[in-house]
């Protein structure tokens, strides 16, 4: 009898070892695979970190490029420097200086006009003579490429009726030019031709 309680008792204290042994090994087991699971998160949040910050400085760069300032002068109530937006014209900014005078003449710019950095806007008095064209929005006697006819393009050295009109289609197609030097990307027009009238234009 009690020979079969000792056995008895060396089976209860095996078992009881064997289910100690598994419990330790499944909370090590835990324990591993913990960081493992942090380490699997952080490159997701990095990536999504590094992400906002490229929209953000993406933004502020599209942003920037959309500035520009003209300086409208003559018959308005507020002459003065403005900033403007890209794709506004001369009337947005004629209405930024608080308007025409009542002794404008609306004849003497061309409200529809699109504005360009650095432009000025001279609104003549009544009964002032012009020495320009009808557009007379612009104080200079050089040639805006971003606007110019081919007429006007062919004035410029070196350019003739096929480059004028290569210039003109490179435009449409890829938009403005930002520089004297994204005209040599235009067929036909090289380094040399565009140093030959490099102070005879304006960009933008």
């Amino acid at each position: 009898m009690k020979k079969g309680c000792l056995i008895m008792n060396r089976i209860i204290k095996t078992f009881a070892v064997i289910a100690a042994v598994l419990i330790v090994g499944i909370i090590v087991l835990n324990q591993q695979n913990q960081p493992q699971t942090v380490a699997s998160n952080n490159p997701v949040t990095i990536s999504s970190t590094e992400s906002s910050l490229s929209e953000e400085t993406s933004i502020i760069n599209n942003e920037a490029n959309d500035i520009l300032f003209v300086d409208v002068k003559g018959a308005v109530v507020h002459p003065n420097v403005y900033q403007m937006k890209q794709g506004t014209r001369v009337k947005d900014a004629i209405k930024e200086a608080g308007g025409l005078r009542d002794d404008a003449n609306p004849l003497s710019v061309n409200l529809a006009q699109k504005l360009l950095d650095e432009m000025v806007i001279y609104v003549q008095e009544e009964g002032a003579i012009s020495s320009g064209s009808p557009i007379g929005t612009i104080e200079t006697d050089k040639i805006f490429v971003n606007q110019a006819t081919s007429e006007e393009l062919q004035l410029l050295p070196g350019i003739g009726k096929a480059k004028a009109e290569a210039i003109i289609e490179y435009r449409e197609q890829n938009g403005p030019f930002m520089s004297s030097e994204e005209l040599m990307d235009v067929k036909g027009v090289g380094e040399k031709t565009v140093e030959s009238f490099q102070d005879k234009i304006q960009i933008p």
